[in-house]
């Protein structure tokens, strides 16, 4: 299991634009990013991960 050190900011800016802010551990750039955008990227890379992960089982 990989650990990913991963901080989502939700300020009054962020409500007021309706994105999050993606910050990660030991990396000074930060991501604004629209909310809907966020789920999107994560959820792509969640599912190539499974499908990597079950091929290797087969």
């Amino acid at each position: 299991m990989q650990k990913i050190n991963i901080m989502i900011i939700v300020g009054e800016k962020e409500v007021e634009n309706q994105t999050l802010t993606i910050r990660r551990r030991f990396v000074k750039e930060q991501k604004e990013l629209s909310f809907a955008g966020v789920f999107q990227r994560y959820y792509k890379r969640n599912q190539r991960k499974e499908s990597f992960e079950l091929k290797n089982r087969e």
